[in-house]
């Protein structure tokens, strides 16, 4: 008995064993990792100051609606910027549900050093550190997501509670839906074809 409940054990964190969040630097980095190349988030059509985020409107993408923490605002089609009247020393981007990879490009206002993380369903991932970076030039943040799926990135500044005059754009987010979810959207696009005919 003691052995199959030593079994029953392994096979129970097996799961949590697998699974792992990756960073990445570079987008041919990551489509190499997930063997895929991801899907860009299309402009919603929305007008520009249109906000997004928990208590506003969702960021419907064709994968699920996805979110920001705190609130950001439209500045321009596909570029978000953070909605706040307080100094800001973090935010969230909100994958849609299922995602097993997310990407972005995180353009610095002020000239401050950052932490990119990111939260799955089972783990979370050790926070990459940046040097400061220069303001106005574009930084590749990436991670997949292994034996899970991906719930948020989150941006900090470093140390930790600075709040720099100016915060940051995120712009060009791509999302790699969990294979089922491609299958799905896949069958819906035929139907929807077959119906036209």
């Amino acid at each position: 008995m003691k052995n199959v409940l030593a079994t029953l054990t392994v096979a129970a964190h097996a799961p949590l064993a697998l699974a792992a969040l990756t960073s990445f630097t570079t987008p041919a980095a990551l489509e190499g990792f997930v063997g895929s190349p991801l899907a860009l988030v299309p402009d919603d059509g929305l007008p520009v100051g249109t906000l997004y985020g928990s208590g506003a409107t969702p960021l419907l993408t064709p994968y699920g609606p996805m979110s920001f923490a705190p609130v950001h605002t439209k500045v321009a089609p596909g570029i978000y910027h953070p909605f706040t009247l307080a100094p800001l020393a973090g935010s969230d981007v909100v994958a849609p549900a299922g995602a097993v990879a997310m990407d972005f490009l995180f353009t610095p206002l002020a000239p401050v050093s950052f932490a990119f993380g990111a939260i799955g369903s089972l783990t979370t991932a050790t926070p990459v550190v940046t040097p400061v970076l220069t303001p106005g030039v574009p930084y590749y943040v990436g991670f997949a997501a292994t034996g899970e799926s991906i719930t948020m990135i989150t941006i900090a500044t470093v140390p930790f509670g600075t709040t720099p005059a100016m915060t940051w754009d995120i712009s060009a987010i791509r999302v790699l839906p969990a294979p089922h979810a491609s299958i799905m959207l896949a069958l819906a696009a035929t139907l929807a074809t077959r119906r036209r005919r």
